[in-house]
């Protein structure tokens, strides 16, 4: 190799090593200023700067504390205004929102309150779907902090995958199968819990809709996954499953391996 472009591969690799190490800070660094930024936002005067702050805050996961405080206040002072200003009950709807994305149920209260007090139809029923949000994600991180899964050959993906498959909560073995479907691994780890899971559910309820649509979903999530040893799983559900539907996405799925 020539001395010069030997030594443009070693400055490349020195400045791939320095990114690789500053990465994880690069990650903190970048949720500060995120969190900082939504807080100038939602201190503008114009409500539209407000409230588009609030609807990128409720698709985030960011966790700055004083970044929620900041919103519940915001909600307390704000619900009790005029009902018929359809753009103020707009506003603290979504704000409701953003507060549910902290997953933190020292909010819970507040969100309770808004649904108990205030007159508008729309905030009402925009409060109370906040609330439910709230608990979902707070027991989500829960799941994930208590470490289900320890194999340190598995990515941090994986684990968090695996922790929502096996937490007996529908809404989080819905959203894990989800995710997996429109975004397959390579590995059986995820999928292995998914089957062994499905199989262990096959006997629920057909009154239980919102397990079915779960375990279709995690049907569908072996269908995508590439892999043909699950066919045997999928030909197990359609054998044994009394629920007509499960048994459809069970038959489409085992079309695609």
């Amino acid at each position: 190799m020539r001395p010069e472009l030997m030594k443009k591969s070693v400055l490349f690799g020195c400045l791939c090593g320095i990114l690789f190490i500053l990465a994880p800070a690069s990650t903190v660094s970048a949720q500060i200023q995120d969190a900082d930024y939504f807080k100038k936002q939602l201190s503008s005067d114009s409500m539209k700067e407000r409230k588009n702050a609030a609807k990128r805050i409720s698709r985030s996961d960011l966790t700055d504390p004083e970044l929620f405080d900041m919103i519940n206040d915001m909600i307390l002072k704000g619900y009790t205004g005029n009902a018929l200003n359809a753009h103020l009950m707009d506003e603290i709807a979504w704000l409701c929102k953003a507060l549910s994305s902290s997953g933190d149920t020292a909010y819970a209260a507040t969100l309770k309150q808004v649904a108990d007090g205030t007159t508008s139809a729309k905030l009402k029923r925009h409060a109370i779907n906040s609330l439910e949000r709230l608990n979902r994600k707070a027991k989500k991180n829960q799941i994930l902090n208590t470490g289900f899964e320890t194999d340190s050959t598995l990515s941090e993906r994986e684990k968090e995958l695996i922790a929502m498959v096996r937490s007996q909560d529908p809404v989080l073995i819905r959203n894990a199968s989800k995710i997996f479907y429109r975004d397959p691994l390579r590995g059986e780890a995820v999928t292995d819990a998914i089957s062994e899971v499905l199989l262990d559910n096959l006997n629920t309820s057909t009154d239980d809709k919102l397990m079915t649509d779960a375990l279709a979903w995690m049907c569908k999530a072996l269908g995508n996954s590439g892999k043909t040893k699950y066919r045997a799983t999928l030909t197990e559900v359609i054998e044994k499953t009394t629920s007509g539907k499960l048994k459809k996405y069970a038959k489409q799925s085992i079309r695609s391996l």
